[in-house]
């Protein structure tokens, strides 16, 4: 029973981590009137969160192996409210650079840390198919900030909506600390090898690549339109209302969480990852903890850095070509 409390209580942080990745694209036009900015600056603004994504997840993956998934995970909530409630309350873009700049280093450690916790509460077996399950959950948030969020905005505006999310996820904070257990029981030490060394065996691993390259490919483009460019484009170009675009991104977020247990059950259960290829689950499940014996934690933990970084690199990169596309005025060109 514990390790689901923990599980439920890191995937509700989760979902706030997919909340603000999906967040700008329902109030973009908000925010490029409030701030004064173009298109451009509007892709700079958001693609800062992929951005300290991709560059702290070696990072992440190293204190959670040492400060341990409890402390990060409280820590990471804690600089994920402060960072809504910069950006709720920025009188110029300035300030809302810092509160973005906040909300992307505080989200950067959840998802590695979530896997570092499902590795050692989980039996290896599952892993693929939890991962997966925490996929779809965090698609919760892609939801929530794509359809209900434009309701919220229409309602009370973006500002109280950010406010309303900083005090939920500083309520998260509270119980990650009080919840979340780092494992079961105490490991005896081990012998780590340099983190160089490890790196240079997961870079030479020829299963790392595939999965690099797929997660660019695919997420990049999702990200492009589902968090950012799909929502303005639908309102300008199709005549949309808020609600209306925001409930034609939930949908695609609701189809991509199915993807996630299926995935995991392709790696796990009567379909195996030969027959049905997953590249995450499968991918991911011998680096972190289900692995050989002799696997060393420290390339588990870079080996589960690498599709998230490569996911956020081409989300970054892709901000700025949709922005340069649209006209001056910052409206999307058809």
């Amino acid at each position: 029973m514990r390790k689901w409390v923990i599980w439920v209580t890191a995937s509700a942080l989760y979902v706030l981590v997919n909340f603000h990745r999906f967040a700008m694209g329902v109030i973009s036009d908000q925010l490029m009137a409030a701030f004064a900015i173009a298109a451009v600056g509007l892709g700079g603004l958001s693609s800062l969160y992929f951005y300290l994504y991709a560059l702290l997840q070696m990072p992440a993956g190293i204190l959670a192996d040492t400060w341990g998934p409890r402390r990060t995970i409280t820590a990471s909530a804690v600089i994920m409210a402060a960072g809504s409630f910069v950006f709720g309350v920025a009188p110029d873009l300035s300030t809302a650079y810092v509160g973005r700049f906040l909300v992307g280093v505080g989200v950067a450690a959840v998802f590695v840390n979530i896997l570092k916790l499902l590795a050692d509460w989980f039996p290896p077996r599952y892993f693929a198919t939890m991962t997966g399950l925490t996929t779809t959950v965090g698609f919760l948030g892609g939801f929530a900030a794509s359809g209900p969020f434009a309701h919220v905005v229409e309602a009370v505006g973006w500002r109280w909506g950010f406010h309303g999310v900083g005090i939920l996820t500083a309520v998260i904070a509270l119980g990650c600390f009080w919840l979340i257990r780092d494992r079961p029981a105490p490991l005896p030490a081990a012998e780590e090898s340099p983190i160089l060394g490890s790196l240079w065996v997961v870079l030479k691993t020829p299963e790392t690549w595939p999965v690099f390259f797929a997660k660019v490919g695919i997420t990049g483009t999702y990200l492009a339109f589902f968090a950012l460019w799909g929502p303005p484009y639908l309102m300008q170009v199709y005549g949309m209302t808020r609600p209306e675009a925001g409930a034609s991104s939930a949908w695609g977020c609701s189809a991509s969480s199915r993807g996630g247990p299926l995935s995991g059950f392709c790696r796990t259960g009567s379909l195996s990852s030969a027959s049905f290829p997953s590249f995450w689950p499968a991918a991911v499940t011998p680096c972190s903890g289900s692995g050989p014996p002799g696997t060393s934690s420290r390339r588990r933990v870079l080996a589960r850095t690498c599709s998230p970084s490569a996911s956020s690199v081409a989300a970054s990169f892709s901000s700025f070509p949709a922005s340069r596309s649209s006209s001056p005025s910052g409206s999307a060109s058809p």
